[in-house]
């Protein structure tokens, strides 16, 4: 159950315990400072995670302003997707618990609403049926292999988030969400190849980069997420081997072990979106992959989108 955590993402609602674990902080340096909306109140320092959910709220809301096209869906996922654990650290005998205390870690509110001319954010909207799989090209400019970037290995870096909406079932606590939905980054090749088991075919591009979720039927169902993660870090062979394209894949499949089985008339295809942030990870950076990335991908930048135009389903909108 990697993705089934809470929360979804972190921010600072000032530091309790910074100076004393079972203290907290409300009077000293790490509370925030508040604007009451009581007069008599005014200004005042405190924290607490009640200050935090605003915060979160208020990026969500500047993303909303800026591109007021956007599904609720790709919202929660530019946020999940900017968010990052590498500035939380937990000691090695509890760091299992990183994701069940600081979900997809602390948000960051630039990469959650812009891109820039060494990374460029590529957000997918789309839908998809029961028992389908889609698969859309990711293509990376020529630059990449042809320049000499200082090194060969990690000269990218990308994470990419999946939301998507769902009808939930009233009184399944564990089976509210029906409906099993996984995206990965494939090698690049067909549908039908991408679904055959590894041992015949191998569409992996790393061996630790598979389905976002296991769908398995076993005899005790695990809890289906609408929210998933994954990152890659890409090489100069990477691109060469698969002519510089890889293939973003999605599969959805409704569950048939739900008690008493769905209800009537429950729906069969389902919107869905896809955050993916493609950033160049070498010491001295290009300046060229934001400009580049448009140019051999189907895209369309998103400022310029109708609030009544649908999203092609074949592009990689930015």
């Amino acid at each position: 159950m990697k993705n089934y955590f809470k929360p979804d993402v972190i921010e600072s609602g000032g530091d309790v315990g910074y100076y004393s674990e079972n203290v907290l902080d409300w009077m000293d340096e790490p509370a925030l400072t508040l604007l009451s909306a009581r007069p008599e109140i005014g200004v005042t320092p405190d924290a607490g995670t009640s200050y935090a959910t605003p915060l979160v709220a208020n990026l969500a809301a500047k993303i909303i302003k800026n591109y007021p096209g956007l599904s609720n869906e790709s919202v929660k996922a530019l946020i999940i997707n900017g968010a990052s654990l590498n500035l939380i650290q937990f000691a090695s005998n509890v760091s299992k618990l990183i994701n069940r205390v600081a979900g997809n870690g602390l948000v960051d509110e630039f990469k959650s609403l812009y891109s820039d001319e060494n990374s460029a954010t590529l957000i997918l909207e789309d839908t998809i049926e029961n028992g389908k799989i889609k698969i859309y090209p990711i293509n990376f400019p020529r630059y990449l292999v042809e320049d000499d970037l200082g090194k060969k290995r990690g000269i990218l870096k990308i994470t990419a988030a999946l939301c998507f909406k769902f009808l939930p079932i009233k009184n399944n606590q564990l089976s509210y969400n029906p409906i099993h939905m996984a995206f990965s980054i494939f090698k690049n090749q067909s549908a039908e190849d991408i679904m055959k088991p590894d041992e015949e075919l191998k569409s992996k591009l790393r061996s630790n980069l598979s389905w976002s979720e296991n769908g398995r039927y076993v005899s005790k169902p695990l809890p289906y997420s609408n929210t998933q993660k994954i990152s890659l870090n890409v090489s100069i062979d990477d691109l060469n081997n698969e002519a510089n394209t890889f293939r973003l894949a999605i599969h959805a499949k409704l569950s048939e072990q739900i008690v008493g089985g769905l209800p009537r008339n429950y729906p069969t295809e389902f919107p869905f979106s896809i955050v993916l942030t493609i950033e160049e990870t070498v010491k001295n950076s290009t300046g060229k992959l934001y400009d580049e990335i448009q140019l051999v991908n189907h895209i369309e930048a998103i400022q310029d989108i109708s609030i009544d135009t649908g999203l092609e389903a074949e592009a990689l909108d930015i």
